[in-house]
Protein backbone atom coordinates (compact mmCIF):
# COMPACT_ATOMS: atom_id res chain seq x y z
CA UNK A 1 0.00 0.00 0.00
CA UNK A 2 1.43 3.59 -0.77
CA UNK A 3 0.79 6.40 2.34
CA UNK A 4 0.92 10.25 2.35
CA UNK A 5 1.73 11.36 5.59
CA UNK A 6 1.68 15.28 5.57
CA UNK A 7 3.76 16.81 8.29
CA UNK A 8 6.11 13.83 8.11
CA UNK A 9 9.09 16.08 9.79
CA UNK A 10 7.20 16.47 13.00
CA UNK A 11 7.34 15.10 16.15
CA UNK A 12 4.82 12.56 15.31
CA UNK A 13 5.19 12.10 11.35
CA UNK A 14 9.10 11.20 11.31
CA UNK A 15 8.84 8.35 13.51
CA UNK A 16 5.17 7.61 12.22
CA UNK A 17 6.74 7.48 8.35
CA UNK A 18 9.62 5.14 9.84
CA UNK A 19 6.99 2.62 11.46
CA UNK A 20 5.00 2.80 8.08
CA UNK A 21 8.11 2.18 5.98
CA UNK A 22 9.25 -1.02 8.74
CA UNK A 23 5.79 -2.40 7.93
CA UNK A 24 5.90 -2.67 4.07
CA UNK A 25 4.22 0.71 3.25
CA UNK A 26 5.22 2.83 0.44
CA UNK A 27 5.65 6.35 2.04
CA UNK A 28 5.21 9.69 0.24
CA UNK A 29 6.55 12.26 3.28
CA UNK A 30 5.05 15.76 3.15
CA UNK A 31 7.08 18.14 4.11
CA UNK A 32 8.28 21.77 4.34
CA UNK A 33 11.65 21.87 4.32
CA UNK A 34 13.22 19.11 2.40
CA UNK A 35 16.88 19.84 3.31
CA UNK A 36 18.64 17.97 6.21
CA UNK A 37 16.01 15.59 6.47
CA UNK A 38 16.81 11.76 7.44
CA UNK A 39 13.89 8.76 7.04
CA UNK A 40 14.55 5.80 6.03
CA UNK A 41 15.72 4.37 3.16
CA UNK A 42 12.84 4.09 -0.10
CA UNK A 43 10.75 7.06 1.45
CA UNK A 44 9.90 10.01 -1.13
CA UNK A 45 10.26 12.98 0.36
CA UNK A 46 7.79 15.98 -1.53
CA UNK A 47 7.63 19.40 -0.79
CA UNK A 48 4.39 20.27 1.90
CA UNK A 49 2.20 23.26 -0.32
CA UNK A 50 1.65 26.55 2.15
CA UNK A 51 -1.37 25.43 4.13
CA UNK A 52 -2.38 29.43 4.57
CA UNK A 53 -2.91 29.37 0.88
CA UNK A 54 -5.54 27.47 -1.05
CA UNK A 55 -3.54 23.75 -1.90
CA UNK A 56 -4.12 21.81 -5.01
CA UNK A 57 -3.28 18.66 -3.28
CA UNK A 58 -3.45 16.89 -6.92
CA UNK A 59 -0.02 16.18 -7.14
CA UNK A 60 0.56 14.74 -3.53
CA UNK A 61 -2.27 12.55 -3.57
CA UNK A 62 -1.89 11.11 -7.09
CA UNK A 63 -1.30 7.35 -7.09
CA UNK A 64 -1.54 7.03 -3.20
CA UNK A 65 -4.01 4.48 -1.78
CA UNK A 66 -4.08 6.71 1.65
CA UNK A 67 -3.40 9.59 3.51
CA UNK A 68 -2.32 10.20 7.06
CA UNK A 69 -2.79 14.24 7.80
CA UNK A 70 -0.88 15.83 10.28
CA UNK A 71 0.23 18.73 9.31
CA UNK A 72 -1.61 21.63 10.98
CA UNK A 73 -0.94 24.62 13.19
CA UNK A 74 -0.41 23.15 17.05
CA UNK A 75 2.21 24.68 19.54
CA UNK A 76 2.41 27.90 17.69
CA UNK A 77 5.44 29.91 19.52
CA UNK A 78 3.08 33.50 18.98
CA UNK A 79 0.22 34.39 19.12
CA UNK A 80 -2.18 33.14 15.66
CA UNK A 81 -5.09 34.88 14.23
CA UNK A 82 -8.57 32.84 14.83
CA UNK A 83 -8.49 33.12 10.80
CA UNK A 84 -5.04 31.26 10.40
CA UNK A 85 -6.32 28.24 12.52
CA UNK A 86 -9.22 27.60 10.39
CA UNK A 87 -7.43 28.37 7.19
CA UNK A 88 -4.72 26.16 7.91
CA UNK A 89 -6.04 23.47 10.26
CA UNK A 90 -9.82 23.00 8.56
CA UNK A 91 -9.73 24.73 5.18
CA UNK A 92 -6.74 23.02 3.92
CA UNK A 93 -7.86 19.54 5.32
CA UNK A 94 -11.24 20.15 3.47
CA UNK A 95 -9.51 20.64 0.41
CA UNK A 96 -6.89 17.28 0.83
CA UNK A 97 -9.84 15.58 1.94
CA UNK A 98 -11.87 16.13 -1.50
CA UNK A 99 -8.81 15.53 -3.30
CA UNK A 100 -8.36 12.17 -1.50
CA UNK A 101 -12.15 11.47 -2.55
CA UNK A 102 -11.28 12.21 -6.45
CA UNK A 103 -7.99 10.09 -6.03
CA UNK A 104 -10.35 7.44 -4.99
CA UNK A 105 -8.16 6.89 -1.92
CA UNK A 106 -8.62 3.77 0.15
CA UNK A 107 -8.28 5.71 3.34
CA UNK A 108 -8.21 9.15 5.02
CA UNK A 109 -6.49 9.04 8.81
CA UNK A 110 -6.84 12.20 9.91
CA UNK A 111 -4.88 13.03 13.45
CA UNK A 112 -7.31 15.23 15.17
CA UNK A 113 -7.42 16.90 18.47
CA UNK A 114 -8.64 15.76 21.84
CA UNK A 115 -9.35 19.44 22.08
CA UNK A 116 -12.19 19.52 19.07
CA UNK A 117 -14.14 17.37 21.65
CA UNK A 118 -13.53 18.79 25.10
CA UNK A 119 -11.69 21.63 27.23
CA UNK A 120 -8.74 21.59 28.89
CA UNK A 121 -10.18 18.76 31.37
CA UNK A 122 -13.38 17.71 31.70
CA UNK A 123 -15.41 16.34 34.73
CA UNK A 124 -16.32 12.12 33.34
CA UNK A 125 -14.55 10.28 31.51
CA UNK A 126 -14.70 10.97 27.99
CA UNK A 127 -15.77 8.75 24.40
CA UNK A 128 -17.16 9.90 20.76
CA UNK A 129 -20.22 9.12 22.02
CA UNK A 130 -20.19 12.70 24.22
CA UNK A 131 -21.28 15.66 22.11
CA UNK A 132 -18.37 17.84 20.95
CA UNK A 133 -17.52 21.28 23.47
CA UNK A 134 -14.06 22.70 22.03
CA UNK A 135 -12.98 25.64 24.17
CA UNK A 136 -10.89 27.23 21.81
CA UNK A 137 -10.09 28.09 18.23
CA UNK A 138 -7.47 25.25 18.25
CA UNK A 139 -10.24 22.72 18.54
CA UNK A 140 -13.03 24.24 16.88
CA UNK A 141 -10.86 24.34 13.37
CA UNK A 142 -10.17 20.94 14.20
CA UNK A 143 -13.51 19.74 14.69
CA UNK A 144 -15.11 21.67 11.58
CA UNK A 145 -12.10 19.82 9.64
CA UNK A 146 -13.66 16.79 10.93
CA UNK A 147 -17.22 17.31 9.46
CA UNK A 148 -15.39 18.17 6.29
CA UNK A 149 -13.46 15.35 5.99
CA UNK A 150 -17.01 13.15 6.79
CA UNK A 151 -18.43 15.37 4.25
CA UNK A 152 -15.91 14.28 1.09
CA UNK A 153 -16.92 10.81 0.45
CA UNK A 154 -13.63 9.32 1.13
CA UNK A 155 -13.77 6.25 3.46
CA UNK A 156 -11.96 7.76 6.56
CA UNK A 157 -10.31 7.64 10.37
CA UNK A 158 -10.72 10.59 12.55
CA UNK A 159 -8.50 10.24 15.67
CA UNK A 160 -8.24 13.09 18.72
CA UNK A 161 -5.52 12.21 20.55
CA UNK A 162 -4.35 13.05 23.93
CA UNK A 163 -0.87 14.50 25.30
CA UNK A 164 1.05 13.03 23.32
CA UNK A 165 4.47 11.91 24.90
CA UNK A 166 8.22 10.68 24.04
CA UNK A 167 11.63 11.93 23.41
CA UNK A 168 12.30 15.42 22.91
CA UNK A 169 8.53 15.97 23.72
CA UNK A 170 7.01 19.56 22.92
CA UNK A 171 4.96 22.02 24.98
CA UNK A 172 3.43 20.95 28.27
CA UNK A 173 4.80 17.73 28.38
CA UNK A 174 7.97 19.52 27.70
CA UNK A 175 7.53 21.74 30.62
CA UNK A 176 6.79 18.82 32.91
CA UNK A 177 9.66 17.21 31.85
CA UNK A 178 11.67 20.26 32.98
CA UNK A 179 9.93 20.61 35.97
CA UNK A 180 10.62 16.75 36.88
CA UNK A 181 14.71 17.89 36.92
CA UNK A 182 15.10 20.50 38.90
CA UNK A 183 16.94 19.30 42.19
CA UNK A 184 14.26 21.28 44.58
CA UNK A 185 11.18 19.22 45.72
CA UNK A 186 7.52 19.52 43.71
CA UNK A 187 3.96 19.48 45.14
CA UNK A 188 2.71 17.14 42.69
CA UNK A 189 1.93 14.25 45.54
CA UNK A 190 -0.64 16.17 46.63
CA UNK A 191 -2.43 15.57 43.04
CA UNK A 192 -5.30 12.91 42.29
CA UNK A 193 -6.69 14.43 38.90
CA UNK A 194 -6.16 11.76 36.37
CA UNK A 195 -5.35 12.75 32.96
CA UNK A 196 -5.15 9.99 29.40
CA UNK A 197 -1.46 10.20 28.14
CA UNK A 198 -0.70 8.73 24.58
CA UNK A 199 3.29 7.66 24.44
CA UNK A 200 4.10 8.06 20.71
CA UNK A 201 4.88 4.66 20.27
CA UNK A 202 1.50 3.83 20.83
CA UNK A 203 -0.08 5.96 18.53
CA UNK A 204 2.34 5.35 15.62
CA UNK A 205 1.31 2.04 15.78
CA UNK A 206 -2.02 2.40 14.78
CA UNK A 207 -2.24 3.37 11.24
CA UNK A 208 -1.47 -0.01 9.99
CA UNK A 209 -4.58 -1.37 11.52
CA UNK A 210 -6.82 1.73 11.12
CA UNK A 211 -5.70 1.59 7.07
CA UNK A 212 -7.15 -1.44 6.82
CA UNK A 213 -10.33 -1.19 9.60
CA UNK A 214 -13.54 1.13 10.58
CA UNK A 215 -12.55 4.63 12.15
CA UNK A 216 -11.95 4.63 15.69
CA UNK A 217 -11.60 7.40 18.32
CA UNK A 218 -9.02 7.34 21.15
CA UNK A 219 -8.57 10.33 23.61
CA UNK A 220 -5.30 19.40 25.99
CA UNK A 221 -7.10 25.41 31.24
CA UNK A 222 -3.97 27.05 30.53
CA UNK A 223 -0.43 25.75 31.96
CA UNK A 224 -1.54 24.71 35.39
CA UNK A 225 -4.71 23.40 34.81
CA UNK A 226 -3.14 21.38 31.48
CA UNK A 227 -0.68 19.56 33.77
CA UNK A 228 -3.31 18.98 36.86
CA UNK A 229 -6.47 18.75 35.67
CA UNK A 230 -8.65 15.67 35.28
CA UNK A 231 -9.01 14.52 31.37
CA UNK A 232 -9.52 11.30 30.75
CA UNK A 233 -10.80 9.86 27.19
CA UNK A 234 -11.45 6.21 26.81
CA UNK A 235 -9.90 4.23 24.55
CA UNK A 236 -13.08 1.71 24.01
CA UNK A 237 -14.02 1.97 20.31
CA UNK A 238 -10.20 1.84 19.03
CA UNK A 239 -9.49 -1.13 21.14
CA UNK A 240 -12.81 -2.35 19.70
CA UNK A 241 -11.06 -2.17 15.88
CA UNK A 242 -8.00 -4.36 16.72
CA UNK A 243 -5.57 -1.85 18.42
CA UNK A 244 -3.43 -2.86 21.32
CA UNK A 245 -0.69 -0.60 23.13
CA UNK A 246 2.56 -1.67 22.14
CA UNK A 247 4.42 0.31 25.42
CA UNK A 248 2.97 0.73 28.96
CA UNK A 249 2.95 4.37 30.16
CA UNK A 250 5.56 3.65 33.33
CA UNK A 251 8.13 2.19 30.97
CA UNK A 252 7.34 5.01 28.15
CA UNK A 253 7.51 8.02 30.45
CA UNK A 254 11.28 6.54 31.67
CA UNK A 255 12.59 6.57 28.27
CA UNK A 256 11.17 9.88 27.06
CA UNK A 257 13.40 11.17 30.54
CA UNK A 258 15.84 9.51 29.38
CA UNK A 259 15.70 10.39 26.10
CA UNK A 260 15.12 7.00 24.18
CA UNK A 261 12.26 5.40 21.73
CA UNK A 262 10.81 2.33 23.41
CA UNK A 263 12.85 -1.02 21.09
Amino acid sequence: MRALVTGASGFIGRPLCAALAAAGYEVRAAVRDRRALSFPPGVEIVKLPDLAGTVDWTPLVDGMDAVVHLAAIAHAPRQVPDAAYDRVNHVATAELARAAAAARMQRFVFISSIGAQSGTTSDHPLSETDVPRPAKIYGRAKLAAEAAVRAAGVPYTILRPVLVYGPDPKANIARLKWLAGLPVPLPFGSLHQRRSLLALDNLVSVPPVLLALASGLIGQREKWEQLAGSLVAEPKKLMAAGWRPVVDTRTALAAMVGGQRHA
